[in-house]
């Protein structure tokens, strides 16, 4: 008898948890308009930027026994910082943000970041880019 259909079961069954990061570009080629050859005012604006998806896939069985948060943090290349956090209300789903235009030209773009996935305040997963290393500060 094959023990392998069983071990598959046990360890698709275990709930573990999910975090992923997605990161996508912003230009003309970011609209549908573009693809489907329709004429659209935001294609005339020739906007830039970058965006980030951030996806989450929890156990539906704990996940009201807990609170859940994800802290999102990005480093831009002027070197700045930023840090945000979010509550999670559902099981699974997905929080985008969008850093674009003049902002976006003026922190150099997105270089790195790091996302943690907060169970009552506990950091459980952790999805972060190769580059990403922590900034190291000088105070003057």
């Amino acid at each position: 008898m094959q023990k392998w259909p069983l071990l598959f079961l046990l360890t698709a069954c275990t709930g573990s948890t999910k975090l992923s990061v997605y990161n996508q570009p912003i230009n003309k080629k970011y609209y549908a308009s573009a693809h489907a050859e329709t004429p659209d005012p935001k294609m005339e604006r020739n906007e830039v930027g970058q965006r980030l998806i951030v996806s989450w896939d929890l156990p539906y069985k704990v996940f009201h026994k807990h609170e859940w948060q994800v802290k999102l943090q990005v480093q831009f290349g002027n070197r700045t910082e930023e840090t945000k956090v979010k509550e999670i209300t559902n099981f699974e789903g997905d929080w985008i943000l969008k850093w674009a235009g003049r902002p976006y030209i003026d922190k150099r773009g997105i270089v790195s970041y790091k996302a943690e996935l907060l169970r009552d305040g506990e950091v459980i997963d952790t999805f972060q880019h190769q580059l990403w290393c922590e900034l190291i500060r000088l105070d003057d």
